[in-house]
């Protein structure tokens, strides 16, 4: 395994090295090229002026419109390519350049010969920005009625690539993107909540997610995968750099089409596609190395400082250290170890990146090509992905009225998972990973009263080097549409859609480690070999009729389809153990007896939607939208619902009588209608559960487990969703969306008598209500001809309410959280903590009445105005160009709220277990004599007085500021590289989680700084990209 990596990092080093030495060959030819330029004798007039026109985000634009200023006849046009050439007659003479939908463009020519102009968009052009709503239907952003976000993908591209949902994180309004917990996996789960938490632990409050009009399972309802041990997300899968847009459709007008799993909000992926342009060539290379963090890094006591504190701990509780555990032995030499784990554990880490794609097409056909090479090793030693991609999309016109497109996606991935979970914080700093003999170490002895004694040392470094984790994957999407112009406005469409997702996992725990040892006496070496395999295969038919006419100042359009939904789920698990060496791995090797077990599973579903829209001269717009689904997830009596929606809006700006200098848009929106959720646990279904296994006196046996309900409703949204926006002085654009989201028959468990055969039952339960606010501000704050400097700034408030619960549900508890009717879903219910006893260094907390007690109860629990929401989250970016040069600055946030911290929980521990784990720096600030003012109690080494017990203690204020991504980028002008084929050239300094702020961080101590990114330290990279188009 070591050398396997030396030799990756030897290649991923040659690639590096062999990029810069053509980055600084490349500058050098450039040098001469200008130098040639420089050295050139003046010309004369007239001459011929040449250059390439783009849009801001760097495409090419065919057809731009060129003339010399008071000389409209002498004029030219873009071709295809953005190309021009223009003869002008003077230095002093001004090109025009026109595009529709851009702003207007004069630049003096002087004794320029080669131009490269950007035009940006125009007002009028950013209400012609098309959306996508699913289904066929397109909705200008003038044309709006619903509430959706859309983000192209050049928005996402100086990113880390590693998956898709983390790169969304400040960037959608109304939508936070978090770790599902602080406990250190290898491939954290990730969290995504667009307008609050939508439902109970039961069922999910995770959005759908949709590529190319497919449906992705990105795992079960907490996006856990089912099937493998380690969750790898399948948002992995994709390539990035694949994508032309994100669309997020957040209110029902939007959502109601996508039914019973809309209420959580919908998330499109539309992957790239070809255009009516000479075919291009892009080659992109992206290297970067990474390094953690340190100021993220969970603080922790070194050894000189364990050492101190344990000796008072252990002094504290029995009086002398005669007995002292660490004392120096023949095993552990104890004096002078200073480990530093997180040496031990991280690395800095390499990425490569590497994609090529052909773009083009003419007015019959049109496609997109790609293929992507993406390989990134962790900073966690020992975890590592891989992925390699390909994609095409076509579209062809068979005949003027008949269209057919087909978009395929593939992609192969390898993850070799090493989980250190918080060892590389609780591993004691007094330990070394290895013996005197180089080889891992298996034991330490300490002292105790009455003699020496051996303890096991589960040591996470061998298991490291000698076991093996490792998934396979292979994702594939495909989509294929044909549609038929039936007449002027009218068609129809059938596509049909696959998604196929194959995943392996191989697990070898070695005989040479604990985790494959017998853990008694002699301690013989076994083996363990799993393998798990899992199919998912996730199908849709959709035919459905759109229909769009405009009469005179009337526009109609319609929609009406049926849609037809399938997902299967096969997985094999196969284990065995007994293994004679760690190179016979396969399980049928094994000594031992080898067993295994299978699972399938089925979901079926029906629908038929409709949607009908109007809008009266652009000023009244209504939209009306109906869905009816069945599934087999639900109760026999409940297999069927329907959900709808209504919306308007108003554009005040197109009213004759609006009338302002300033003010350019004005507009107003509302809308209301019911969506649901039908992706629950896999631990419940309304027809019940059996398990089949032997397990009956050896008997093949089945066992309940979860009674039917079938009863059981579909949970629903009832929303209500009011917007307004303004643009002014042709630069600021505002807009603000209220809604009001009201939860209704809440899935949950509800406790029956064990004479039915189980626990509890599902069923409906109650309601709950999120409402919020959510704020998008778009800034062009500079714009010359040769400078521009532009704003986006989103943020958002949620806030949650319990309405209803049955009586046997009112007051459940959930973690460190309570079900109660009038009350916060995200409202800690804890017991208080009041501090240290100034005299006696004991924990004080305060009871139920607000009295200071040394008694933990409880009891004493209470329901705080602390959530574990903030009270306000968003994202901030700056883009400013200058010339060829571009710099962009992208920044999330997060004010109030507060965040239990479990590593603080796990690594507080006041003395106690000082023999099996390491603890927080926090303990410097212990109580030790009457008087102290401390923050932690008096240090025991066997601590009894529940001073660890969870309390507002733990609790950490998440207010922060992450300086997430700044990238500089330079654009080479054409004159330099059109002589060698080359269209645009690019390079880009990229520099990610480059800085993390929070007014409640202390120096050598902890704060939510040190917990906000699932219990590791944050990955820093810095890149350095090339890009080609040919």
């Amino acid at each position: 395994m070591d050398r396997l990596n030396r030799i990756k990092k030897s290649r991923d080093l040659f690639l590096v090295l062999s990029f810069l030495s053509c980055f600084l060959l490349s500058t050098m030819v450039l040098k001469a090229e200008s130098e040639k330029q420089i050295l050139k004798p003046l010309e004369s007039f007239p001459k011929e002026v040449t250059g390439l026109v783009v849009d801001d985000t760097q495409e090419s634009l065919p057809g731009v419109a060129i003339f010399i200023k008071g000389q409209e006849s002498k004029g030219a046009l873009t071709d295809l390519d953005g190309n021009f050439s223009i003869t002008i007659s003077s230095a002093e003479d001004i090109l025009v350049f026109t595009y529709v939908g851009m702003e207007r463009q004069e630049i003096r020519v002087g004794n320029q010969e080669d131009l490269k102009v950007v035009l940006k968009s125009s007002a009028t052009e950013l209400e012609e920005v098309v959306i996508e709503g699913g289904y066929g239907l397109m909705h200008k952003r003038s044309d709006m009625v619903g509430s959706a976000f859309q983000l192209k993908g050049d928005k996402i591209t100086n990113l880390p690539a590693s998956r898709l949902d983390e790169m969304l994180t400040g960037l959608i309004p109304g939508m936070q993107v978090e770790y599902n917990s602080n406990d250190a996996q290898a491939r954290p789960r990730m969290n995504v909540r667009i307008r609050g938490e939508g439902a109970t632990n039961l069922a999910s409050s995770e959005p759908l997610w949709i590529i190319d009009g497919v449906r992705l399972d990105t795992g079960g309802h907490t996006n856990l995968v089912a099937g493998v041990e380690t969750s790898v997300s399948p948002l992995s899968y994709l390539d990035p750099n694949e994508v032309e847009s994100i669309t997020v459709l957040k209110d029902p007008v939007m959502t109601t089409l996508y039914g019973a799993d809309a209420s959580n909000g919908v998330i499109l992926i539309t992957t790239k596609t070809g255009n009516e342009r000479t075919p291009t060539l892009n080659i992109r290379t992206r290297f970067g190395v990474s390094s953690i963090d340190k100021g993220t890094r969970f603080k922790v006591l070194d050894g000189p400082q364990f050492m101190m504190l344990a000796k008072e701990s252990y002094k504290n509780t029995y009086g002398d250290l005669v007995d002292f555990p660490f004392q120096d032995n023949d095993v552990n030499i104890y004096k002078g170890v200073n480990t530093d784990w997180s040496k031990v554990y991280f690395q800095s880490a390499l990425t490569t990146d590497i994609g090529v794609s052909v773009r083009g097409g003419g007015k019959k056909s049109n496609y997109f090509l790609s293929a992507g090479y993406y390989d990134a090793e962790s900073t966690l030693k020992g975890d590592d992905k891989t992925r390699f991609s390909v994609r095409g999309n076509v579209s062809t016109k068979i005949k003027d009225w008949i269209q057919l497109q087909y978009r395929s996606g593939f992609s192969y991935n390898t993850d070799n998972v090493f989980n250190v979970g918080r060892n590389y914080l609780e591993e004691l700093p007094i330990f070394t990973p290895y013996n005197d003999d180089d080889t891992f170490r298996m034991f330490y002895k300490v002292k105790e009263q009455g003699g020496w004694k051996s303890y096991r040392f589960n040591n996470r470094v061998a298991e490291r080097e000698q076991n093996t984790h490792k998934q396979r994957s292979v994702f594939a999407t495909n989509h294929l549409e044909l549609t038929l112009d039936l007449m002027k406005g009218l068609k129809t469409t059938t596509s049909g859609g696959l998604n196929y997702t194959s995943r392996h996992e191989e697990i070898y725990k070695s005989r040479e480690n604990w985790s494959g040892k017998k853990l008694t006496p002699p301690y013989e070496g076994i083996g363990y070999s799993y393998r798990n395999s899992t199919n998912q295969m996730s199908w849709v038919f959709n035919q459905r009729v759109n229909y769009n006419q405009r009469f005179d100042k009337h526009t109609v359009s319609g929609l009406l389809g049926l849609e037809l939904l399938s997902n299967t789920t096969r997985g094999v698990r196969a284990q065995g153990s007994g293994f004679p060496n760690d190179q016979i791995l396969e399980i049928s090797s094994s000594l031992s007896e080898y067993k295994g077990t299978s699972s399938h599973g089925v979901n079926k579903r029906a629908s038929f939607f409709a949607n009908a829209s109007y809008n009266y001269d652009t000023r009244y717009y209504f939209s009306a939208t109906w869905r009816k689904d069945g599934s087999s997830g639900f109760g026999k009596n409940q297999k069927w619902d329907s959900f709808w929606a209504l919306g308007s809006s108003w554009n005040i700006h197109n009213e004759s009588f609006f009338e302002s200098n300033w003010l350019n848009v004005l507009k107003l929106k509302a809308s209301f209608g019911v969506t649901g959720n039908s992706r629950m646990s896999s631990t419940v279904n309304p027809d019940g559960l059996y398990s089949y296994h032997k397990n009956y006196a050896g008997h093949l046996g089945a066992v309940m487990t979860n009674i039917w309900n079938p009863e059981t409703k579909w949970q629903k949204d009832y929303q209500t969703n009011i917007g307004v926006r303004l643009r002014m002085f042709d630069r600021l654009d505002f807009e603000v969306e209220w809604y009001n989201r009201s939860t209704r028959d809440l899935l949950g468990n509800a406790t029956i008598s064990m004479t039915s055969g189980d626990r509890s039952i599902l069923k409906n339960m109650g309601r709950m209500r999120n409402t919020g606010i959510e704020f998008t501000i778009s800034s062009n704050n500079i714009t010359t001809e040769q400078f521009s400097w532009d704003t986006d700034l989103n943020f958002s408030h949620n806030s949650n309410k319990i309405t209803k619960l049955s009586p046997d549900d009112n007051g459940k508890t959930r973690g460190d959280f309570i079900m109660e009717e009038g009350k916060s879903m995200n409202a800690y219910y804890l017991i208080r903590w009041a501090g240290v006893d100034p005299l006696t260094g004991g924990p004080l907390w305060y009871d139920a009445n607000g009295k200071i007690t040394g008694e933990h109860s409880y009891d004493n629990r209470v329901i705080l105005n602390k959530y574990s929401n903030p009270d306000l989250y968003g994202g901030l970016n700056n883009t400013f160009r200058y010339r060829d040069f571009s710099l962009n600055i992208m920044m999330n946030f997060e004010i109030g709220g507060y965040a239990m911290n479990s590593l603080a929980f796990s690594m507080e521990r006041d003395g106690t277990d000082f023999l099996k784990r390491n603890q927080s720096v926090d303990l410097l600030d212990r109580w030790q004599k009457p008087g102290d003012i401390a923050t932690i109690p008096r240090l025991e080494w066997n601590n009894t007085n529940n001073s660890l017990m969870k309390s507002t203690r733990y609790l950490y204020k998440r207010t922060h500021l992450n300086l997430r991504n700044i990238a500089f980028s330079y654009q080479v002008p054409k004159l330099l590289i059109s002589k060698i084929g080359v269209q645009a050239a690019s390079i880009s300094i990229i520099g990610n989680n480059l800085a993390v702020w929070t007014p409640y961080d202390k120096k050598n101590r902890n704060s939510y700084k040190q917990v906000l990114s699932g219990g590791f330290p944050v990955d820093r990279t810095f890149s350095l990209e090339l890009s080609l188009t040919l």
